[in-house]
């Protein structure tokens, strides 16, 4: 025999499988579609209970202390939400048969469109906004949410095209920031990254919300009621936008979705909120790519509403003296 016929063969080292490798504490997709899951299920139980309680009666208001022009602006801001609605879904129906599979940004889009039922979370404890009781709307179900509670609960409305399919709507937030932040900034230096490219997109973020949020409050279909004077724009009128709030919603409505959603283009899919879903098997990838977008929109939608909480318990400050048609 050969001297290499008698060499002993040398054992391979053992490669730890995926899931031994990394820990389960350090797959963000996990917490996040944990998250798509518990939520949607909390808004179908409060749905629920909502309907077999008080039933799903749509009406309007009495419109006759509106003006001719107001009346019209109120149905057109109604009309515009819905049209952009459905250019949402179309959108995302288009792309996700384009790619043959449920897309990340048909996840964020479901995203929007599930946390519908937080919407009297706005009101809690206090009066954060103000609807028009001349839209298409319904009862509040903010009673039928486990802890809920708020001044005037029995006179809450919900507009079924402001609170309600206005959270699908305010997916074009992050699209009109992208928009935004390339005209602004990644036009004339596309290679502008790091803390400062985050600091700016949160200030275009900003900016992008306070055009969107007051070219939908101009239409009268709703109102911040309450602002510091010394923050907020145009105080006083029925029509203020309050400064902190641009900033609470242009970072977590906004900028930080597009950053996750420009981070995941750039990157693929185990990137930021998705990061871990290559050590689950193959066949969950898309289920929990998808439930960790939608979670994600979840969390910042719980975000903004403990935000707009925090901000009611600091005193000083002050409503408009008078608004032009009546608000709940």
């Amino acid at each position: 025999m050969t001297e290499h016929t008698l060499r002993t063969p040398q054992p391979i080292p053992a490669t730890p499988p995926p899931a031994a490798a990394a820990g389960w504490w350090r797959r963000p997709v996990l917490y996040f579609a944990a998250a798509g899951i518990l939520s949607p299920l909390m808004g179908a139980y409060v749905m629920v209970r909502w309907l077999t309680t008080d039933g799903f009666h749509p009406r309007t208001g009495d419109t006759s202390a509106l003006s001719t022009a107001d009346q019209i602006k109120v149905w057109a801001g109604q009309g515009g939400v819905l049209l952009i609605a459905v250019a949402l879904i179309v959108c995302a129906v288009l792309h996700c048969r384009r790619h043959r599979t449920y897309t990340f940004e048909a996840a964020l889009c479901t995203g929007y469109a599930s946390v519908f039922w937080m919407g009297p979370l706005l009101q809690f404890r206090h009066h954060g906004t103000l609807y028009n009781p001349a839209t298409i709307h319904v009862p509040t179900w903010g009673p039928h949410i486990p802890g809920w509670s708020s001044p005037d609960a029995a006179s809450q409305i919900e507009p079924l095209f402001g609170a309600g399919v206005g959270f699908l709507t305010s997916g074009i937030w992050p699209v009109v920031t992208a928009f935004a932040v390339w005209l602004v900034l990644l036009r004339r230096r596309p290679h502008l990254s790091g803390i400062r490219f985050i600091l700016a997109a949160v200030a275009v973020g900003a900016v992008v919300d306070v055009v969107l949020e007051w070219l939908w409050i101009l239409s009268g279909v709703w109102s911040y009621p309450a602002g510091f004077p010394a923050l907020t724009l145009a105080a006083g009128a029925w029509y203020q936008m309050p400064v902190y709030y641009a900033v609470i919603m242009g970072l977590l409505w906004a900028t930080v979705p597009y950053l996750v959603w420009r981070h995941y283009s750039q990157h693929g899919p185990g990137s930021t909120i998705t990061r871990g879903v290559h050590r689950l098997p193959s066949r969950l990838h898309t289920t929990a790519r998808t439930l960790a977008g939608i979670g994600f929109i979840n969390v910042c939608a719980l975000s903004i509403a403990a935000s707009y909480w925090l901000v009611s318990l600091i005193p000083g400050q002050q409503w408009p003296d008078s608004f032009p048609f009546p608000l709940v």
